[in-house]
């Protein structure tokens, strides 16, 4: 099973630009397209290829303005997707837009190291802990 990275950036235009996709990265190649959204507005995708029948299926970053979603999708025996986030309970209620769509501000983050684990444990593991997406 490999591992597919990619994904855009968008610059204060709108104007999107397509970051070159890489079968099975290496860690450093994955920090650095995972970098590169510390300035940047876009999404970022690490899925399974080819998709698993059951379990983990990709992980998305959606990134805006320095704020981070982090959505880790999940597909069920049954033929469902469970979708895990990240929960930080020090937020407050509420919620942030992400290329006008609507999430809980508790799900997102500031915090680039956060999402630079995530994608390593995704990497490495085909998941991410329970403590760190819920």
């Amino acid at each position: 099973m490999n591992m597919v990275l990619g994904g855009y950036t968008l610059d204060k235009n709108a104007t999107r630009t397509q970051l070159s996709p890489v079968t099975n990265p290496d860690e450093g190649t994955l920090l650095g397209y995972v970098s590169t959204f510390l300035d940047a507005n876009g999404v970022l995708v690490m899925r399974e290829d080819p998709e698993p029948e059951a379990g983990r299926v990709d992980l998305t970053l959606y990134a805006e303005n320095g704020c981070y979603l982090l959505l880790l999708s999940e597909s069920t025996e049954d033929g469902g997707v469970n979708v895990r986030a990240l929960v930080d309970e020090n937020k407050p209620q509420g919620f942030v837009s992400f290329f006008g769509e609507s999430f809980p501000e508790k799900a997102t983050t500031s915090n680039l190291n956060i999402v630079r684990d995530a994608f390593g444990q995704f990497l490495k593991n085909r998941s991410v802990s329970i403590d760190l997406m819920n």
